[in-house]
């Protein structure tokens, strides 16, 4: 019967746990597994429900926030904020007392999702009750998705801020023969970005930065947004072509900042606007 009932993941993630060295994350067995981790997670999730696998508590697996998870998180404040948050109280289940890194990865979570979640506190906790473990990246990153005031009210703004300036590598600087230009083609950025608009596309984007840099640390801003600026503008095609000068600034624009600057043009333009992120030209 077991056999029958563990199949594809969840068959390697119980190999992987008998080999491994010690209590395995879901990151390292997304690693030696190959599997994404919504499939490790739903694997986990199985094997808890046939009771061969448990957690205890979960630990924030990016090592340049272990300061921030070094920080201790009172309960009380924590359930709270996640209160104000969803406005209404969030009722834990009998004779349990949840991991308070694990309720604000669930948090976390419920707060991304909220627009499909008719109550996300009780969403939350039917997550305790069936132990269900959230994505790896509202675990590693629960910052990136709660509001700024929310973790400063749980003490852990300063700590998350603190950590990522120490896990910050600065870029290189380019060689005297070697210059990165931006190629802005200024005239079509003072388009108005829609019939009507009072904004330009060039406005409409410095507007869309600033809304989206008070849900952002200031290190993770300036890291990331700091130095991105906008190329060109197509009206017809409702596209804004930007870039940054770091390659890994430019990843993370084309991903999850993305889709946060989008939806912050949509409110100010009254249009869709898709952003382009686009290389950097080399000049000699």
């Amino acid at each position: 019967m077991l056999l029958q009932a563990l199949k594809g993941a969840a068959l390697s993630c119980l190999h992987a746990l008998r080999i491994a060295p010690r209590p395995a994350s879901p990151a390292w067995l997304c690693t030696v597994t190959g599997y994404s981790d919504k499939t490790v997670t739903r694997a986990l999730q199985k094997l808890q429900e046939l009771k061969i696998a448990c957690y205890s508590t979960l630990e924030l697996e990016n090592a340049g926030l272990q300061e921030a998870a070094a920080v201790e998180i009172d309960l009380e404040t924590l359930l709270e904020a996640i209160h104000e948050l969803f406005g209404e109280p969030l009722l834990l289940p009998r004779k349990q007392a949840p991991d308070e890194r694990l309720l604000l990865s669930l948090a976390a979570d419920a707060q991304h999702k909220r627009v499909r979640l008719r109550y996300p506190a009780r969403a939350i906790c039917g997550s305790l009750k069936r132990r269900r473990i959230p994505d790896l990246k509202y675990r590693q990153h629960p910052e990136e998705y709660l509001p700024v005031w929310f973790m400063e009210r749980i003490g852990l703004s300063e700590a998350v801020a603190a950590a990522c300036e120490e896990s910050l590598e600065p870029a290189p600087e380019p060689g005297d023969s070697e210059k990165w230009a931006f190629a802005i083609d200024q005239a079509s950025l003072e388009q108005p970005v829609s019939p009507g608009s009072r904004l330009s596309a060039g406005e409409a984007w410095e507007e869309a930065r600033s809304q989206v840099r008070r849900n952002l640390p200031p290190s993770v801003y300036a890291r990331y947004l700091g130095d991105a600026a906008a190329l060109e503008f197509l009206p017809e095609l409702g596209v804004l072509a930007v870039t940054a000068a770091d390659p890994e600034a430019r990843l993370k624009l084309d991903g999850r900042l993305r889709l946060n600057l989008e939806r912050e043009l949509r409110q100010l333009c009254g249009r869709a606007v898709r952003l382009e992120v686009r290389e950097l030209s080399l000049k000699d």
